[in-house]
């Protein structure tokens, strides 16, 4: 079942162009995205006085500025991102999903997964690829157009927070995918 949700994701993604950090640019290009990065940080920051405290609080806040989802029932989504802390980048990843089901359109948005305890932050650091809720418990919150959110009912060690959706996509589909890091 993995080797057929890593073909579909390659397959669809194939259309997706990414930003690839390797190569004679990469020191720009890891700049460039990591100052995306802090961008979207601080725009999560401005959605809410809840979103702001949850930022605040997280050991390490990993963002991804712009992740694409692409699909005509094969699916897939792609992003890169920083892992930052006190507003250093500690280190940059990719995010790549498939999906086999009823999916059809194409949608961005930005993601950040807040690490709110030092041991979750050691787990996911220290693993070689990292499935969202598979390692560990996440909780998964979006930020609609009101952008409010009230951080005193969220209680886990990562949060996962959407926000920004721009596009059209209609899903129900089964999903599979990894974070690894890049460098």
């Amino acid at each position: 079942m993995k080797n057929r949700f890593r073909f579909v994701a390659i397959f669809c993604l194939s259309a997706i162009p990414l930003v690839g950090l390797a190569g004679p640019g990469q020191a720009d290009e890891r700049a460039n995205l990591t100052r995306k990065s802090l961008a979207a940080e601080q725009a999560l920051k401005d959605q809410s006085a809840g979103t702001r405290e949850l930022v605040d609080k997280a050991k390490a806040v990993l963002v991804f500025p712009e992740i694409t989802k692409v699909g005509a029932i094969l699916g897939g989504t792609a992003g890169e991102g920083v892992l930052l802390q006190d507003g250093s980048a500690l280190g940059h990843y990719k995010l790549v999903n498939g999906s086999v089901g009823l999916t059809l359109g194409m949608t961005q948005y930005s993601q950040a997964i807040l690490f709110m305890t030092s041991e979750s932050l050691r787990a996911f650091q220290s693993a070689s690829g990292w499935e969202i809720g598979g390692d560990l418990s996440v909780a998964m919150v979006d930020v609609g157009a009101g952008g409010q959110l009230d951080s005193k009912n969220i209680d886990s060690s990562v949060i996962t927070i959407v926000w920004g959706q721009n596009g059209l996509m209609a899903d129900a589909s089964v999903k599979g995918g990894k974070i690894e890091k890049i460098d």
